[in-house]
């Protein structure tokens, strides 16, 4: 049998269970999903249609065929809850993740009943047990963003009860409801304010809600020079570009008189941003460029009444995934770009 029916089957038994449950599939119902999450006061973009399916289509490249078994969970007919899981195979060994990474916390709405919120919980981790079983899947390793309040959530609880090893991760945020004054300040704390006003009299810049396929082409080819190699195919690429052109994300590009420099795209949902992807002029360094893609952002989000910023990982040495130094200077970087950092939580089997 097919893994989906399979996992059809033990999501459908846990339900079974409760007569007040039900659950349709993301799959089938992402306009549903993408409803839930815009009336959060604080929605993950992490957890959006657009980033879900651009996993899905980047794990595909590399021979991942993602079975999506994402779930909106009903209760008395209104969604209460959404969990995102996938499963997948290759090389006959199964992989029970959240499109590639370590395995989502399920969101609730907000001000969700807390016995409503704990018996979900329960439900969402017996389907990973179950399915974990099933596969032979060798561990398994949940992730759970923070939200502002940094309340500890049920999940965790229920996490913590089953005798799962926790370890703390950092993420960088941009709080956007400050005034432009007040995060000025912040990054003129960090030192780098200075940096973006030198930026600001060196380059010149357009912020695009529109690409044409050429230009878009122009960052592709500057990201590929910048890596020393294509690192994702030409679908990926497009996948962007059609999320920047149906109004789920917008760039940034960076210009020395009329010659690319830089670009920068970020995602959104209804009140919060991710930085997507960025792609620099490395010939052009120790010169500040990215710094005023950066600020740029953060204008234009506070134009129109975005909430947060997601910066990104602040990955340390010691964090359970052995991030490289790359990675850690980057960290280093959208730390002192931040107003708020966040806790997340990694969760893995002794």
């Amino acid at each position: 049998m097919e893994p989906f029916v399979i996992s059809e089957q033990i999501i459908k038994e846990e339900f079974s269970k409760y007569t007040t449950y039900t659950y349709k599939f993301r799959k089938d119902n992402q306009e549903l999903w993408k409803l839930f999450l815009s009336e959060l006061d604080f929605p993950m973009v992490n957890y959006s249609n657009q980033e879900l399916n651009y996993q899905l289509l980047y794990r595909k490249e590399k021979k991942y065929y993602d079975n999506d078994i994402s779930i909106l969970i009903y209760h008395s007919n209104k969604i209460i809850a959404i969990f995102p899981i996938t499963i997948a195979k290759l090389n006959d060994i199964y992989e029970f993740t959240s499109f590639g990474g370590p395995i989502l916390s399920p969101i609730f709405f907000d001000n969700c009943d807390k016995n409503l919120e704990q018996q979900v919980s329960e439900i969402c981790f017996h389907i990973c047990k179950k399915i974990k079983n099933k596969f032979k899947i060798d561990k398994l390793i949940f992730l759970e963003n923070n939200k502002p309040n940094n309340q500890v959530s049920t999940w965790y609880k229920v996490l913590k009860n089953n005798k799962y090893k926790i370890s703390c991760l950092k993420e960088a945020y941009i709080n956007l409801k400050l005034d432009i004054g007040q995060i000025e300040k912040y990054l003129k704390k960090k030192k780098i304010m200075a940096d973006i006003l030198k930026a600001k009299k060196l380059w010149q810049y357009e912020i695009k809600y529109t690409i044409k396929e050429k230009e878009w082409r122009e960052l592709k080819d500057l990201h590929i020079k910048v890596s020393g190699k294509q690192t994702r195919t030409d679908k990926t690429w497009l996948s962007q570009l059609q999320d920047i052109n149906n109004k789920y994300a917008f760039a940034i590009f960076l210009y020395d008189k009329k010659k690319l420099i830089g670009g920068a795209m970020y995602r959104y949902t209804n009140s919060s941003a991710l930085y997507a992807i960025g792609a620099y002029d490395r010939n052009l360094f120790p010169k500040p460029i990215s710094h005023l893609a950066h600020f740029m952002a953060i204008e234009e989000l506070k134009r129109n009444k975005f909430k947060w910023l997601k910066m990104g990982d602040i990955p340390q040495e010691s964090d359970y995934n052995n991030p490289s130094k790359k990675e850690i200077t980057i960290g280093l970087f959208k730390k002192k770009f931040s107003t708020d950092i966040f806790d997340k939580y990694i969760f893995e089997e002794k």
